[in-house]
Protein backbone atom coordinates (compact mmCIF):
# COMPACT_ATOMS: atom_id res chain seq x y z
CA UNK A 1 0.00 0.00 0.00
CA UNK A 2 2.80 2.36 0.86
CA UNK A 3 4.37 1.83 -2.55
CA UNK A 4 1.11 2.66 -4.27
CA UNK A 5 0.70 5.81 -2.18
CA UNK A 6 4.16 6.90 -3.20
CA UNK A 7 3.25 6.34 -6.88
CA UNK A 8 0.08 8.37 -6.46
CA UNK A 9 2.03 11.20 -4.91
CA UNK A 10 4.54 11.09 -7.73
CA UNK A 11 1.78 11.24 -10.34
CA UNK A 12 0.20 14.22 -8.57
CA UNK A 13 3.53 16.03 -8.47
CA UNK A 14 4.18 15.32 -12.16
CA UNK A 15 0.66 16.50 -13.00
CA UNK A 16 1.23 19.78 -11.19
CA UNK A 17 4.56 20.30 -12.94
CA UNK A 18 2.98 19.42 -16.27
CA UNK A 19 0.16 21.90 -15.66
CA UNK A 20 2.67 24.62 -14.90
CA UNK A 21 4.50 23.82 -18.14
CA UNK A 22 1.23 23.86 -20.07
CA UNK A 23 0.29 27.18 -18.52
CA UNK A 24 3.64 28.58 -19.63
CA UNK A 25 3.03 27.21 -23.13
CA UNK A 26 -0.47 28.71 -23.13
CA UNK A 27 1.08 32.02 -22.14
CA UNK A 28 3.37 31.87 -25.17
CA UNK A 29 0.61 30.78 -27.52
CA UNK A 30 -1.99 33.33 -26.40
CA UNK A 31 0.13 36.38 -25.56
CA UNK A 32 2.71 36.05 -28.30
CA UNK A 33 0.00 34.94 -30.72
CA UNK A 34 -1.87 38.20 -30.18
CA UNK A 35 1.37 40.13 -30.58
CA UNK A 36 2.25 38.33 -33.80
CA UNK A 37 -1.22 38.74 -35.29
CA UNK A 38 -1.20 42.44 -34.44
CA UNK A 39 2.27 42.91 -35.89
CA UNK A 40 1.24 41.24 -39.16
CA UNK A 41 -1.80 43.51 -39.47
CA UNK A 42 0.31 46.57 -38.69
CA UNK A 43 2.89 45.46 -41.28
CA UNK A 44 0.21 45.18 -43.94
CA UNK A 45 -0.92 48.75 -43.24
CA UNK A 46 2.70 49.98 -43.30
CA UNK A 47 3.36 48.23 -46.63
CA UNK A 48 0.30 49.80 -48.22
CA UNK A 49 1.13 53.28 -46.88
CA UNK A 50 4.75 53.13 -48.07
CA UNK A 51 3.80 52.04 -51.58
CA UNK A 52 1.01 54.59 -51.90
CA UNK A 53 3.16 57.43 -50.60
CA UNK A 54 5.82 56.72 -53.22
CA UNK A 55 3.34 55.90 -56.00
CA UNK A 56 1.73 59.31 -55.67
CA UNK A 57 5.04 61.20 -55.53
CA UNK A 58 4.70 62.71 -59.00
CA UNK A 59 0.93 62.37 -59.43
CA UNK A 60 -0.64 64.79 -56.94
CA UNK A 61 -1.32 68.18 -58.59
CA UNK A 62 0.11 71.28 -56.99
CA UNK A 63 -2.88 72.53 -54.97
CA UNK A 64 -2.29 75.97 -53.37
CA UNK A 65 -4.15 74.79 -50.26
CA UNK A 66 -2.52 71.34 -50.01
CA UNK A 67 0.90 70.93 -51.59
CA UNK A 68 1.75 67.79 -53.58
CA UNK A 69 3.90 66.37 -50.77
CA UNK A 70 1.11 66.82 -48.23
CA UNK A 71 -1.37 65.36 -50.72
CA UNK A 72 0.51 62.14 -51.26
CA UNK A 73 1.03 61.70 -47.52
CA UNK A 74 -2.69 62.15 -46.90
CA UNK A 75 -3.32 59.48 -49.55
CA UNK A 76 -0.84 57.13 -47.84
CA UNK A 77 -2.55 57.64 -44.47
CA UNK A 78 -5.98 57.00 -45.94
CA UNK A 79 -4.83 53.81 -47.66
CA UNK A 80 -3.50 52.52 -44.33
CA UNK A 81 -6.96 53.08 -42.82
CA UNK A 82 -8.66 51.42 -45.79
CA UNK A 83 -6.81 48.20 -45.01
CA UNK A 84 -9.18 47.81 -42.05
CA UNK A 85 -12.30 49.33 -43.58
CA UNK A 86 -15.20 46.96 -44.20
CA UNK A 87 -16.75 48.75 -47.18
CA UNK A 88 -13.70 50.72 -48.38
CA UNK A 89 -15.45 53.94 -47.38
CA UNK A 90 -13.82 55.95 -44.60
CA UNK A 91 -16.97 58.00 -44.21
CA UNK A 92 -19.01 55.09 -42.82
CA UNK A 93 -18.72 53.35 -39.45
CA UNK A 94 -17.33 49.81 -39.20
CA UNK A 95 -19.52 47.67 -36.95
CA UNK A 96 -19.90 44.26 -38.56
CA UNK A 97 -16.41 42.75 -38.58
CA UNK A 98 -14.43 45.02 -36.25
CA UNK A 99 -11.29 44.96 -38.40
CA UNK A 100 -8.09 46.46 -37.05
CA UNK A 101 -4.40 46.04 -36.34
CA UNK A 102 -4.99 43.79 -33.33
CA UNK A 103 -7.34 44.09 -30.35
CA UNK A 104 -7.27 46.83 -27.75
CA UNK A 105 -7.16 45.11 -24.33
CA UNK A 106 -6.69 46.29 -20.77
CA UNK A 107 -6.07 44.23 -17.63
CA UNK A 108 -6.00 47.00 -15.09
CA UNK A 109 -2.76 45.67 -13.58
CA UNK A 110 -0.66 48.49 -12.20
CA UNK A 111 2.74 46.87 -11.61
CA UNK A 112 4.66 43.66 -10.97
CA UNK A 113 4.22 44.21 -7.23
CA UNK A 114 0.42 44.47 -7.63
CA UNK A 115 -0.52 41.94 -10.33
CA UNK A 116 -3.82 41.04 -8.67
CA UNK A 117 -7.07 42.91 -8.95
CA UNK A 118 -6.94 43.33 -12.72
CA UNK A 119 -9.95 42.70 -14.93
CA UNK A 120 -9.77 42.12 -18.68
CA UNK A 121 -11.54 44.82 -20.65
CA UNK A 122 -11.79 44.84 -24.43
CA UNK A 123 -12.47 47.72 -26.75
CA UNK A 124 -12.66 48.45 -30.46
CA UNK A 125 -9.68 47.17 -32.50
CA UNK A 126 -6.76 49.48 -33.11
CA UNK A 127 -7.05 51.31 -36.45
CA UNK A 128 -3.97 53.45 -37.18
CA UNK A 129 -4.41 57.03 -38.35
CA UNK A 130 -0.95 57.92 -39.64
CA UNK A 131 0.22 61.52 -39.31
CA UNK A 132 1.52 63.13 -42.50
CA UNK A 133 4.80 64.53 -41.08
CA UNK A 134 4.92 66.86 -44.09
CA UNK A 135 6.08 70.01 -42.34
CA UNK A 136 9.40 68.67 -41.01
CA UNK A 137 9.77 65.14 -42.42
CA UNK A 138 11.08 64.18 -38.97
CA UNK A 139 13.00 60.91 -38.66
CA UNK A 140 10.56 59.57 -36.02
CA UNK A 141 7.45 60.44 -38.01
CA UNK A 142 4.83 58.01 -39.31
CA UNK A 143 5.58 58.86 -42.95
CA UNK A 144 9.15 59.78 -43.91
CA UNK A 145 10.71 60.52 -47.31
CA UNK A 146 14.36 59.72 -47.93
CA UNK A 147 16.82 57.42 -49.67
CA UNK A 148 17.16 53.70 -49.02
CA UNK A 149 20.46 51.82 -49.45
CA UNK A 150 20.03 48.04 -49.49
CA UNK A 151 23.61 47.06 -48.60
CA UNK A 152 26.27 48.68 -46.42
CA UNK A 153 28.79 49.95 -49.01
CA UNK A 154 31.71 49.54 -46.59
CA UNK A 155 30.67 46.23 -45.06
CA UNK A 156 28.18 44.27 -47.21
CA UNK A 157 27.68 41.70 -44.47
CA UNK A 158 26.92 44.22 -41.72
CA UNK A 159 24.21 42.53 -39.55
CA UNK A 160 23.03 45.82 -38.01
CA UNK A 161 22.63 47.70 -41.28
CA UNK A 162 18.82 47.34 -41.29
CA UNK A 163 18.31 47.83 -37.53
CA UNK A 164 16.01 50.62 -36.43
CA UNK A 165 17.32 52.34 -33.31
CA UNK A 166 15.26 53.55 -30.35
CA UNK A 167 15.28 57.11 -31.74
CA UNK A 168 14.15 55.71 -35.13
CA UNK A 169 17.40 56.44 -36.94
CA UNK A 170 18.44 53.79 -39.45
CA UNK A 171 21.74 53.11 -41.19
CA UNK A 172 19.99 52.03 -44.40
CA UNK A 173 17.69 55.06 -44.69
CA UNK A 174 18.83 58.67 -45.09
CA UNK A 175 16.05 61.11 -44.24
CA UNK A 176 15.57 63.90 -46.78
CA UNK A 177 15.29 67.55 -45.84
CA UNK A 178 11.67 68.71 -45.77
CA UNK A 179 12.23 70.89 -48.86
CA UNK A 180 13.58 67.90 -50.82
CA UNK A 181 11.16 65.22 -49.66
CA UNK A 182 9.03 65.35 -52.82
CA UNK A 183 11.98 64.26 -54.97
CA UNK A 184 13.30 61.59 -52.58
CA UNK A 185 13.47 58.13 -54.19
CA UNK A 186 12.18 56.22 -51.14
CA UNK A 187 9.29 56.45 -48.71
CA UNK A 188 9.05 54.95 -45.22
CA UNK A 189 5.87 54.22 -43.25
CA UNK A 190 5.52 53.20 -39.58
CA UNK A 191 2.63 51.74 -37.59
CA UNK A 192 3.28 51.30 -33.87
CA UNK A 193 1.75 50.45 -30.53
CA UNK A 194 3.97 51.84 -27.79
CA UNK A 195 3.93 53.70 -24.48
CA UNK A 196 6.33 56.37 -25.73
CA UNK A 197 4.49 59.70 -25.78
CA UNK A 198 7.64 61.76 -26.43
CA UNK A 199 8.48 60.63 -29.97
CA UNK A 200 5.49 58.46 -30.87
CA UNK A 201 2.57 60.79 -30.21
CA UNK A 202 3.31 64.15 -31.79
CA UNK A 203 0.34 65.73 -33.51
CA UNK A 204 0.95 66.01 -37.23
CA UNK A 205 4.19 64.02 -37.00
CA UNK A 206 3.74 60.65 -35.31
CA UNK A 207 1.04 58.43 -33.82
CA UNK A 208 0.81 55.31 -31.70
CA UNK A 209 -1.75 52.88 -30.36
CA UNK A 210 -2.04 51.13 -26.98
CA UNK A 211 0.39 48.33 -26.17
CA UNK A 212 -0.73 44.71 -25.91
CA UNK A 213 -1.01 43.62 -22.27
CA UNK A 214 0.06 40.30 -20.78
CA UNK A 215 -2.81 37.87 -20.27
CA UNK A 216 -1.59 34.41 -19.30
CA UNK A 217 1.84 35.96 -18.83
CA UNK A 218 0.63 37.85 -15.77
CA UNK A 219 1.42 34.78 -13.73
CA UNK A 220 4.89 34.32 -15.20
CA UNK A 221 8.05 35.06 -13.25
CA UNK A 222 8.74 38.44 -14.85
CA UNK A 223 10.63 41.23 -13.18
CA UNK A 224 10.39 44.93 -13.86
CA UNK A 225 13.31 46.73 -15.42
CA UNK A 226 14.23 50.37 -15.00
CA UNK A 227 11.42 52.35 -16.57
CA UNK A 228 9.67 49.26 -17.95
CA UNK A 229 7.27 46.93 -16.18
CA UNK A 230 5.97 44.13 -18.47
CA UNK A 231 2.78 43.64 -16.45
CA UNK A 232 1.96 47.34 -16.48
CA UNK A 233 3.38 48.38 -19.86
CA UNK A 234 2.67 45.28 -21.97
CA UNK A 235 4.23 44.49 -25.33
CA UNK A 236 5.48 47.18 -27.70
CA UNK A 237 4.72 46.32 -31.34
CA UNK A 238 6.20 48.15 -34.32
CA UNK A 239 5.96 47.70 -38.06
CA UNK A 240 8.11 49.55 -40.59
CA UNK A 241 8.06 49.39 -44.38
CA UNK A 242 10.21 51.13 -46.99
CA UNK A 243 9.24 51.54 -50.65
CA UNK A 244 11.82 52.55 -53.24
CA UNK A 245 11.57 53.72 -56.83
CA UNK A 246 13.19 51.30 -59.28
CA UNK A 247 13.45 51.39 -63.09
CA UNK A 248 10.25 49.98 -64.57
CA UNK A 249 10.69 46.50 -66.04
CA UNK A 250 7.23 46.24 -67.61
CA UNK A 251 4.80 48.89 -68.86
CA UNK A 252 1.31 48.43 -70.29
CA UNK A 253 -0.12 50.17 -73.32
CA UNK A 254 -1.84 53.42 -72.39
CA UNK A 255 -5.58 53.80 -72.79
CA UNK A 256 -8.08 56.60 -72.22
CA UNK A 257 -7.63 57.65 -68.60
CA UNK A 258 -4.87 55.08 -68.01
CA UNK A 259 -1.20 56.09 -68.39
CA UNK A 260 1.19 53.78 -70.19
CA UNK A 261 3.00 53.32 -73.47
CA UNK A 262 2.11 55.83 -76.17
CA UNK A 263 0.04 53.90 -78.73
CA UNK A 264 0.43 55.66 -82.08
CA UNK A 265 -1.77 53.17 -83.92
CA UNK A 266 -2.59 49.53 -84.44
CA UNK A 267 -0.88 46.83 -86.47
CA UNK A 268 -2.28 46.70 -89.98
CA UNK A 269 -1.56 42.99 -90.31
CA UNK A 270 -2.22 41.69 -86.77
CA UNK A 271 -5.63 42.57 -85.27
CA UNK A 272 -5.52 43.46 -81.60
CA UNK A 273 -1.82 44.38 -81.68
CA UNK A 274 -0.86 47.99 -80.89
CA UNK A 275 2.04 49.92 -82.27
CA UNK A 276 3.77 52.03 -79.60
CA UNK A 277 6.39 54.73 -79.77
CA UNK A 278 9.98 53.48 -79.38
CA UNK A 279 13.18 55.54 -79.60
CA UNK A 280 16.72 54.23 -79.99
CA UNK A 281 18.70 54.75 -76.78
CA UNK A 282 21.36 56.98 -78.32
CA UNK A 283 18.73 59.15 -79.99
CA UNK A 284 16.69 59.29 -76.76
CA UNK A 285 19.73 60.65 -74.89
CA UNK A 286 21.19 62.99 -77.50
CA UNK A 287 18.35 64.12 -79.77
CA UNK A 288 15.70 64.61 -77.07
CA UNK A 289 17.04 66.73 -74.19
CA UNK A 290 15.21 66.84 -70.85
CA UNK A 291 12.69 69.66 -70.86
CA UNK A 292 13.19 70.21 -74.57
CA UNK A 293 10.22 70.39 -76.93
CA UNK A 294 10.06 67.80 -79.69
CA UNK A 295 8.12 67.23 -82.89
CA UNK A 296 8.13 63.61 -84.08
CA UNK A 297 6.76 62.14 -87.30
CA UNK A 298 5.26 58.62 -87.36
CA UNK A 299 4.61 57.14 -90.81
CA UNK A 300 2.06 54.48 -91.67
CA UNK A 301 4.99 52.22 -92.47
CA UNK A 302 6.02 52.24 -88.77
CA UNK A 303 8.93 54.64 -89.20
CA UNK A 304 9.67 57.31 -86.59
CA UNK A 305 11.74 60.36 -87.41
CA UNK A 306 12.28 63.96 -86.42
CA UNK A 307 10.61 66.90 -88.09
CA UNK A 308 13.05 68.85 -90.31
CA UNK A 309 11.05 72.01 -89.60
CA UNK A 310 10.91 71.45 -85.84
CA UNK A 311 13.37 71.56 -82.94
CA UNK A 312 14.17 67.83 -83.26
CA UNK A 313 15.22 67.29 -86.89
CA UNK A 314 16.87 63.92 -86.18
CA UNK A 315 15.18 61.18 -84.19
CA UNK A 316 15.73 57.48 -84.71
CA UNK A 317 12.92 55.16 -83.74
CA UNK A 318 9.99 53.03 -84.83
CA UNK A 319 6.43 52.13 -83.95
CA UNK A 320 7.00 48.70 -82.40
CA UNK A 321 4.40 46.00 -81.92
CA UNK A 322 3.01 45.46 -78.40
CA UNK A 323 0.35 43.04 -77.23
CA UNK A 324 -0.90 44.77 -74.11
CA UNK A 325 2.53 45.54 -72.62
CA UNK A 326 6.31 45.51 -73.10
CA UNK A 327 9.04 44.36 -70.74
CA UNK A 328 12.76 45.01 -70.45
CA UNK A 329 14.81 42.51 -72.44
CA UNK A 330 11.92 41.65 -74.76
CA UNK A 331 12.55 41.35 -78.49
CA UNK A 332 9.99 43.40 -80.41
CA UNK A 333 9.09 43.73 -84.06
CA UNK A 334 9.95 47.11 -85.55
CA UNK A 335 9.84 46.19 -89.21
CA UNK A 336 9.14 49.13 -91.48
CA UNK A 337 6.68 48.28 -94.24
CA UNK A 338 4.14 50.44 -96.15
CA UNK A 339 0.68 50.28 -94.56
CA UNK A 340 1.91 48.23 -91.59
CA UNK A 341 0.50 50.76 -89.09
CA UNK A 342 -3.04 52.09 -88.91
CA UNK A 343 -2.34 55.50 -87.40
CA UNK A 344 -4.42 56.71 -84.49
CA UNK A 345 -5.46 60.28 -85.22
CA UNK A 346 -7.40 60.69 -81.96
CA UNK A 347 -4.79 59.81 -79.36
CA UNK A 348 -6.27 59.78 -75.85
CA UNK A 349 -3.09 61.05 -74.23
CA UNK A 350 -3.14 64.65 -75.50
CA UNK A 351 -2.20 66.82 -72.53
CA UNK A 352 -1.14 63.77 -70.57
CA UNK A 353 2.01 61.83 -69.82
CA UNK A 354 2.93 58.68 -71.67
CA UNK A 355 5.78 56.20 -71.59
CA UNK A 356 8.22 55.64 -74.44
CA UNK A 357 10.10 52.39 -74.98
CA UNK A 358 13.87 52.88 -75.15
CA UNK A 359 15.29 50.26 -77.50
CA UNK A 360 18.66 49.01 -78.67
CA UNK A 361 20.37 50.57 -81.65
CA UNK A 362 21.88 47.28 -82.80
CA UNK A 363 19.69 45.16 -85.01
CA UNK A 364 16.97 47.77 -85.22
CA UNK A 365 14.33 45.88 -87.14
CA UNK A 366 13.54 42.24 -86.53
CA UNK A 367 15.79 41.96 -83.44
CA UNK A 368 15.02 45.15 -81.57
CA UNK A 369 15.36 44.72 -77.79
CA UNK A 370 13.63 46.83 -75.14
CA UNK A 371 16.21 48.36 -72.76
CA UNK A 372 14.00 50.53 -70.58
CA UNK A 373 11.32 53.20 -70.57
CA UNK A 374 11.22 56.99 -70.46
CA UNK A 375 8.43 59.58 -70.17
CA UNK A 376 7.08 62.32 -72.42
CA UNK A 377 4.23 64.78 -72.22
CA UNK A 378 2.11 64.84 -75.38
CA UNK A 379 0.80 68.34 -76.09
CA UNK A 380 -0.49 67.99 -79.65
CA UNK A 381 -1.29 65.30 -82.23
CA UNK A 382 -2.60 65.57 -85.76
CA UNK A 383 -2.53 63.75 -89.10
CA UNK A 384 -0.63 65.31 -91.99
CA UNK A 385 -1.20 64.21 -95.58
CA UNK A 386 1.94 63.73 -97.66
CA UNK A 387 2.13 64.71 -101.38
CA UNK A 388 1.74 61.05 -102.38
CA UNK A 389 -1.41 60.65 -100.28
CA UNK A 390 0.31 58.88 -97.40
CA UNK A 391 -0.66 59.80 -93.86
CA UNK A 392 1.83 60.91 -91.19
CA UNK A 393 1.08 61.31 -87.50
CA UNK A 394 2.69 64.35 -85.89
CA UNK A 395 3.44 64.22 -82.16
CA UNK A 396 4.47 67.40 -80.37
CA UNK A 397 5.42 67.51 -76.72
CA UNK A 398 8.22 67.52 -74.17
CA UNK A 399 10.60 64.94 -72.74
CA UNK A 400 10.19 65.06 -68.96
CA UNK A 401 12.49 64.02 -66.09
CA UNK A 402 12.39 60.67 -64.36
CA UNK A 403 9.10 60.07 -62.57
CA UNK A 404 7.32 57.36 -60.57
CA UNK A 405 4.53 55.70 -62.54
CA UNK A 406 1.12 55.87 -60.85
CA UNK A 407 -0.16 52.67 -62.48
CA UNK A 408 0.28 50.31 -65.42
CA UNK A 409 4.00 49.87 -64.71
CA UNK A 410 5.91 47.48 -62.48
CA UNK A 411 9.41 46.92 -61.17
CA UNK A 412 11.08 44.06 -59.35
CA UNK A 413 13.90 44.73 -56.84
CA UNK A 414 15.78 41.61 -57.89
CA UNK A 415 15.98 42.79 -61.49
CA UNK A 416 17.45 46.21 -60.67
CA UNK A 417 21.03 45.01 -61.23
CA UNK A 418 20.08 43.37 -64.51
CA UNK A 419 18.39 46.55 -65.75
CA UNK A 420 21.36 48.67 -64.73
CA UNK A 421 23.64 46.43 -66.78
CA UNK A 422 21.37 46.75 -69.81
CA UNK A 423 20.80 50.46 -69.48
CA UNK A 424 22.99 52.48 -67.08
CA UNK A 425 21.14 55.49 -65.77
CA UNK A 426 22.35 58.96 -66.69
CA UNK A 427 21.08 62.56 -66.45
CA UNK A 428 20.18 62.43 -70.15
CA UNK A 429 18.30 59.12 -69.93
CA UNK A 430 15.86 59.74 -67.01
CA UNK A 431 14.19 56.34 -66.79
CA UNK A 432 10.56 55.74 -65.87
CA UNK A 433 10.32 54.36 -62.32
CA UNK A 434 7.88 52.16 -60.42
CA UNK A 435 7.47 51.66 -56.65
CA UNK A 436 8.54 48.41 -54.98
CA UNK A 437 8.77 47.28 -51.37
CA UNK A 438 12.48 47.38 -50.57
CA UNK A 439 12.31 46.59 -46.86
Amino acid sequence: MKGRDRERGSVLLLSVLLMLALMGLASLVVDLGIVRASQMSQQLAADVAALEGLRQRDAIPDDPNVGPDEGRRVAASEFAELVFDEDMDLGTENVAYQLGAGPVLSTGVESSELPEGGMLAGGAPFVPVLQTNAATNAVHGDLVAGSYTAVDPLNPGNPSWHVELENYNRFDFAVAAAADSLTAPSFLARVRRTNDTLLDAQDGVSSTGPTIPLLFGLGAALSADEGYDPRRDGFTVRATSIASARPAVAVGVGRAGIPGLSAVGTDGNLPGVDRVLAIVDESWRLDLPIGGLFRIRVGNDGSVSGDPLGSTPTVQGAAVAATGWLRVGELVSAEVAPGSVVLNSLLPEVGGIRAVAIVSALGFGANTRVLGFGSVRIDQTFIELEPGGERTLILAGEKIPSRVAVENASAVPGLAVQIASLLPDSPERQLLLAPVLAR
